[in-house]
């Protein structure tokens, strides 16, 4: 309402009042547009947090469930952990295999001679330094320390590394690699006779002051494996699916067991199942909340009078049944039952004939008010199914390529759906499970719609005054007239 007004002077009413009243009514229709809005918003935010949990299950528990190298996992034992340190590959082969170390790599250690940091260079110093793939010029002026030398060595892209210790006077170039193909080199052609010189006062000579070549490289590793020789520029290496890292020589050959990782396969396949448990679990509270037609959003004017603590349950109530029977998280939750237990919609030809779904090595349902929740028989962390035979621990055991099979085959079908149905569409942004985008729309239509009406409430509001208005002003005619009448009949007597 624009203005003061002055209303219900000459009827007595209360005409403020009634107009009100009369908004009030008109208001209600703008009430409904805002609250439908409002739960929009709710939706949405629901939707984006249940968005986050199903991502988070697609791009890590499924992802690893559905990939070969989780069912492939190795035990390795056997080996003295002093001489050697070992771990498998998915590729490693099962069986026993033996190791000895004869050598081991070794890097380029050179040491100067005694060289105070006091002393400078009387020459001007340049040469080329070599790490065996790759040469630089290191230059220096006269009047350097041992300090612009190893500063210079170590800011160029060699392999190779210096230090100065002050405490023992000398200087320490080290590769950072091992190997034959590491090596320490100055180059003696790039050299003249005040190179030399700098070289010398540096510490770099042989004892007795004279300069003497450094050309020196590292050594390789030497192990038999298997029975086989080889050789290895690293201490550090695979071989056979199998990563060694060499500590010292060894006497003797180590005999090194690799078996099937039981336990951990095992282990992988029930973090999933307990994964998906809780996702199941989650929707479930979702599209079967109970409904309460009484909850429905509070405008500001409801707000008012509330604590904050009452709107925020208020709120949660709603926000709580905001995704009952919501269609697209109802499918989701029923492709991923079909295709975890009865293997619906995956490439027969993937699965093993053995294990054609997950029920084969005892992974199954419940009771119906589970809603599809999994269950491992004879798993001793489940209380309903632990007296029953563990037949999955009993086939990783017995037959771990055909799990891994069916695992992957399963898992692959189920990743694949989960994608599809996060694909960017008209209705949907990329990697949303909703359709994010319609209801963005939708909001905004409901935007504009409350503007309109915002927008008509003020004419009618106006309308409602300027009528009074008018009847006020005719009132007050008729009244002045009544006076009139009254003062004449009055005069004539």
């Amino acid at each position: 309402m624009a203005g003061i007004q002055f209303t219900g002077l000459a009827s007595g009413l209360d005409t403020e009042s009634i107009v009100q009243e009369l908004m009030a009514a008109e208001r209600l229709k703008v009430d409904k547009i805002i609250k439908k809005k409002i739960k929009l918003e709710y939706k949405k935010e629901v939707w984006n947090d249940m968005n986050t949990t199903l991502f988070d299950f697609y791009s890590n528990s499924l992802f690893y469930f559905k990939s070969s190298g989780s069912y492939l996992l190795k035990n390795v034992s056997g080996f003295n952990q002093d001489e050697i340190g070992v771990s498998t590959t998915s590729n490693a082969a099962q069986g026993t295999h033996t190791i000895k170390v004869n050598v081991m790599a070794e890097g380029v250690n050179y040491t100067s001679k005694n060289v105070l940091d006091t002393v400078t260079t009387s020459k001007d110093l340049s040469f080329d330094i070599s790490d065996g793939t790759k040469t630089e010029t290191i230059s220096l002026a006269a009047g350097s320390s041992v300090y612009h030398l190893v500063s210079a060595i170590n800011k160029s892209d060699l392999r190779i590394t210096a230090n100065y210790d002050s405490t023992y006077n000398k200087i320490f170039i080290n590769t950072t690699d091992t190997g034959s193909s590491a090596k320490i080199i100055i180059d003696d052609a790039s050299l003249d006779a005040d190179d030399k010189t700098a070289l010398i006062e540096l510490g770099l000579h042989d004892g007795g002051g004279a300069y003497v070549s450094i050309d020196k490289a590292g050594v390789d590793a030497n192990f038999t494996y298997n029975g086989d020789n080889y050789i290895s520029e690293s201490n550090n290496l695979t071989i056979n699916g199998m990563s060694f890292e060499f500590k010292q020589v060894m006497a003797a050959q180590s005999v090194i067991n690799v078996t099937t990782d039981v336990e951990g396969i095992y282990n992988q396949i029930k973090d999933f199942i307990n994964d998906y448990n809780e996702l199941v679990e989650i929707i479930d509270t979702k599209i079967n909340a109970e409904y309460n037609k009484s909850y429905e959003p509070l405008t500001q004017e409801e707000k008012q009078g509330m604590d904050d603590e009452s709107i925020k349950e208020w709120e949660t109530r709603i926000k709580d049944s905001i995704l009952r029977r919501d269609d697209i998280l109802t499918s989701i939750n029923s492709s991923m039952r079909d295709i975890l237990t009865m293997s619906r919609g995956v490439d027969k030809s993937k699965l093993p004939s053995e294990y054609p779904n997950l029920s084969a090595i005892g992974i199954v349902t419940g009771s119906w008010n589970e809603n599809g929740k999994l269950h491992i028989e004879g798993d001793i962390d489940d209380p309903v199914y632990a007296i029953e035979k563990n037949e999955l621990r009993l086939a990783i055991e017995d037959n771990p390529e055909k799990v891994a099979q069916l695992m992957t085959a399963i898992g692959e079908k189920l990743y694949s759906v989960l994608h599809e149905k996060m694909k960017s569409t008209k209705l949907s942004s990329a990697l949303t499970f909703f359709n994010d985008k319609m209801i963005d729309d939708q909001i905004e239509d409901y935007e504009d719609e409350i503007y309109d009406l915002e927008e008509r409430l003020l004419i009618i509001e106006e309308r409602y005054y300027s009528q009074f208005t008018a009847m006020e002003k005719a009132i007050q005619q008729m009244n002045s007239q009544s006076s009139w009448i009254a003062e004449q009949l009055g005069g004539g007597a």
